[in-house]
């Protein structure tokens, strides 16, 4: 388990025709398909329009997990149109789901998160205020008749979050993260969910960016960026009482190239050793441990066989290592503790993937929650006793979706200029590909979807935006391009100082891939993508103005140097890492020339293709300056844009009129640029809170509802 307190943001909140097969040993390799003759084919009809609100809408059941004494269980499901929170007895569960009762009324954004504790009943559960993404905390015991949450936090200004792990000897105790005293640092208290009472554990003087506690919730590490953006590890040094911290001294010097990969993955039983995922003279790292107090005793537990570890599941009580994820094209689970094994394998017989997730209850390691995930459905969720060995299937995570045609996820592997390898995932309209090869039956209008971060990544699995796009007629294009997690530290590496660069001539060079095996028509590609992925679309439109047909930018950058200048205080303790990764620090005068040449702002009059722009007017990432400047800019140059205003929403869009609205404009832009089908705009904008800005090609229609024309 991993007990890590993070306390600085990451900025968010992605291909005829070579299939990609595997070889005997299980590396994909390369395999010449011939394409199919659109002429000689026939073609089938279209699939049936999918509503956005059976996308879009909110789920049937999410986020469900067991109580900590596993009698109990929890999940989000709407309630109030939003997401609130629900609980069931599990016996009760596996009899009739109905009998599942509200025990959150919450309206407008809905809980965002919640956790059982180790006391009966005790949920605690957090929501921001309209986007700003200063969490307030709540505590709310649901044994009680009168089901009134009661605050833990709720500070103006004040980014709250919730410690773990909780403390078995002491269920009632908790800690708390509060930047408070410093927005730029957190403190840590201990608060007692029965009196109420807090007190401070840990003044954070120090400047840490992130705490490492132990199994029994004892402070051990806190690192701190040095001026290279390497993590400086530092341990405590206790008094013999155990009452306080008396010093700290340098434990281990992570370097800014390590880092991505190089943290703790947990501790062992008594505490007495440290495990990490280690990346030290390593491109994928390896899981490793060593005693606490003596690390260069180490010891490697698993070294990972296509690509970086993307988890490891420990024992909750002995703390043993039981499996490990690696996730390359999908995930794949490697069981490392035999006694595991036959579960493992059980599961593995019950439903038609073998990509699923486990949780149980805290207390008790034999009740797991299994959740199954897919491509073309929704995820679907058993109860698993272990000691009888009997799976249950209890839900789905959207019942609707299981009637519907969807479209599958392909993995392949794309060269870049330079020779280095991408992984990509393409995705088809079922209609062009009805027997699922990856392969349409002749080219088609592309969508070319970047993920955020940058350093995030594309994952094979359900998306409602792939399937948005696919059943409305467009080929999706999704790029792991340098810079993305996962696939390695020279990978992860290759990206800094490449937006705009590098990183953007992968997403060419993909695009590119597409055309040349038939897959896209080159001259109806669309780039889209929020935050990072709104930044790319910008670039896209900007240094390669005749590239793309369109963009859609949501949350994205224009102008990295006020994106540098303005980020959240508690992104401070990141600095560093932060400028490194982008390539340039706005306080020097070439970091700052350098920004500016990679900056789409300043190459906004090339902008000559449709450009839609949304954004939460309260995000602390990407402030809303960001779309603000570069609206203005096209105004003065007489180029047309839509800018879509969400005054309630912040680094993307929670309220579920709001992505309502969003998608209706969004798909009626795509349809006019790209000519894909669209469902007809009822009343989503008019439910909705946007502001339209600026309209190039909206207009309404008969019954006083915006459209795009």
């Amino acid at each position: 388990m991993i007990w890590r307190v993070a306390l600085c943001a990451c900025f968010i909140h992605l291909l005829a025709p070579l299939a990609a097969v595997e070889a005997p040993d299980g590396s994909p390799i390369e395999q010449e398909v011939e394409p199919v003759d659109a002429s000689t084919t026939a073609k089938p009809a279209e699939t049936p329009l999918i509503p956005r609100a059976v996308l879009f809408d909110n789920p049937d059941r999410a986020d469900v997990s067991l109580s900590a004494d596993g009698k109990t269980v929890g999940y989000l499901a709407p309630y109030n149109d939003v997401l609130n929170i629900w609980v069931i007895p599990i016996d009760e569960l596996l009899k009739n789901l109905s009998t599942a009762r509200p025990v959150t009324f919450l309206k407008g954004r809905g809980v965002m998160a919640f956790v059982w504790t180790y006391m009966p009943g005790m949920v605690i559960f957090g929501q921001d205020h309209d986007g700003d993404e200063n969490m307030r905390l709540w505590k709310l015991d649901i044994n009680k008749k009168e089901l009134k949450p009661e605050v833990l936090a709720d500070k103006p200004g004040v980014f709250a979050s919730l410690i773990r792990p909780f403390d078995r000897k002491h269920p009632e105790l908790i800690k708390l993260a509060l930047n408070e005293r410093d927005k730029r640092f957190h403190d840590h208290y201990i608060v007692n969910l029965v009196t109420g009472k807090s007190e401070i554990y840990f003044n954070n003087t120090v400047g840490f960016k992130g705490l490492v506690y132990d199994n029994g919730g004892r402070l051990r590490l806190g690192y701190r960026e040095d001026l290279s953006g390497g993590n400086e590890y530092m341990r405590a040094n206790w008094s013999g009482d155990g009452r306080q911290i008396l010093s700290w001294e340098t434990y281990r010097n992570v370097s800014f190239e390590d880092k991505g990969i190089t943290q703790v993955a947990g501790f062992s039983k008594d505490n007495s050793e440290i495990y990490w995922y280690d990346a030290e003279g390593r491109d994928f790292g390896v899981l490793l441990v060593h005693p606490f107090d003596n690390p260069a005793n180490k010891t490697i537990l698993y070294t990972p066989k296509k690509s970086e570890i993307a988890s490891a599941f420990f024992h909750p009580f002995d703390y043993t290592l039981l499996s490990v994820t690696e996730n390359y094209e999908r995930h794949e689970r490697y069981v490392i503790n035999e006694t595991i094994r036959a579960d493992i394998e059980l599961l593995r017989t019950l439903e038609d993937t073998d990509i699923f997730g486990i949780s149980y209850a805290d207390l008790d390691f034999d009740k797991w929650f299994v959740t199954f995930y897919f491509d073309n459905l929704p995820a679907t969720m058993y109860y698993y006793d272990r000691k009888t060995k009997r799976a249950d299937y209890l839900f789905s995570s959207k019942d609707v979706l299981l009637d519907m045609v969807l479209s599958r996820m392909h993995p392949v592997e794309v060269k870049t200029r330079d020779n280095l390898t991408m992984l990509c995932y393409i995705s088809l309209p079922v209609e062009s590909d009805p027997k699922g090869t990856g392969r349409p039956f002749g080219p088609l209008p592309m969508v070319l979807s970047v993920h955020g971060g940058p350093s995030s990544r594309d994952y094979w699995g359900f998306s409602p935006d792939v399937q948005h796009f696919t059943n409305r007629g467009y080929a999706v294009l999704q790029c792991n391009f340098r810079g993305s997690s996962g696939f390695g530290r020279a990978f992860l590496n290759a990206g800094n100082g490449e937006w705009a660069g590098k990183m953007h001539d992968d997403l060419i060079d993909a695009s590119n891939w597409a055309i040349q095996q038939k897959i896209a028509l080159p001259d109806k590609i669309a780039i889209e993508g929020g935050s990072y992925g709104g930044y790319a679309a910008l670039v896209g439109l900007t240094f390669t103005p005749d590239f793309f047909a369109c963009g859609i930018d949501v949350v994205g950058p224009s102008n990295l140097v006020t994106l540098v200048e303005t980020i959240p205080s508690y992104w401070a303790p990141a600095y560093n890492s932060f400028v490194r990764k982008i390539g340039g620090d706005p306080r020097t005068k070439a970091g700052r020339e350098f920004l500016i040449s990679r900056s789409p702002l300043t190459f906004a009059n090339r902008i000559k293709k449709p450009l839609l722009i949304a954004q939460g007017a309260n995000d602390p990432r990407v402030k809303r300056n960001e779309s603000d400047q570069i609206v203005r800019a096209l105004k003065k140059n007489d180029i047309p844009v839509t800018y879509l205003v969400y005054p309630d929403e912040g680094h993307g869009f929670r309220r579920p009129e709001n992505q309502m609205s969003y998608h209706a404009l969004a798909e009626r832009f795509l349809s006019n640029c790209l000519g894909g089908r669209f469902e007809p705009t009822t009343n989503e904008t008019k439910a909705s809170s946007v502001e339209v800005i600026e309209v190039g090609g909206l207009t309404k229609d008969d019954n006083d509802v915006l459209i795009l024309t």
